[in-house]
């Protein structure tokens, strides 16, 4: 059994050797969660608002008549019942996803919309909106310092996507479009406006 000098002299010699461990560094920059729209569009939106993510069946989503076509029902998680929606066909870069058995889905805080009266009353009493976003593929999170964020965009940027855009950033040699969560929270085409 080790002296307590020892375990002493032991402890030392791993702080000398792996000092991170030890002192860890600061993290700085904003966290984001990093997929894919689809028709090779990669997107990121901060993970501020973000409530959850989840691999959905088809089932748990309830369609519902007389909606948008990208609104592909109402979903239920945590006893909140809310809309989902496919954000490819909502912001208006394909004419939606065929039906499938899962549904990738990112649920986020929505704001209130600022003519709805409901959403409003709702936000006063404390209630959280949540809207789920179906994407093609969630990737990963990754953080991001204000120096690695252009507000400019390079190369192809669909159209219908600038109202949405907070800007982009390069990785893995691709660039990965920022989408502002309150610009998607009130889309018109989700709403059927």
């Amino acid at each position: 059994m080790p002296t307590p000098l020892q375990a002493r002299s032991s402890l030392d010699r791993l702080q000398s050797l792996l000092p991170e461990v030890f002192t860890p560094k600061a993290r700085t920059g904003e966290l984001f969660l990093r997929f894919e729209l689809g028709n090779s569009v990669n997107a990121a939106i901060s993970l501020e608002r973000i409530v959850e993510t989840l691999r959905l069946p088809s089932q748990n989503i309830t369609p519902m008549p007389n909606m948008p076509a990208c609104t592909l029902g109402l979903m239920e998680n945590q006893g909140k019942v809310f809309w989902a929606v496919d954000l490819a066909h909502a912001l208006g870069l394909s004419q939606g996803a065929a039906r499938t058995r899962e549904y990738e889905i990112i649920i986020i805080e929505a704001l209130p919309l600022d003519n709805s009266t409901t959403a409003a009353a709702n936000s006063a009493n404390g209630e959280t909106l949540l809207l789920g976003l179906a994407v093609a593929k969630i990737r990963s999170t990754l953080r991001l310092d204000s120096n690695e964020i252009e507000t400019s965009t390079t190369g192809d940027v669909p159209p219908v996507l600038e109202p949405y855009l907070q800007g982009s950033f390069q990785r893995d040699n691709s660039q990965t479009l920022i989408l502002s969560v309150e610009a998607l929270s009130n889309a018109k085409g989700l709403y059927g406006d």
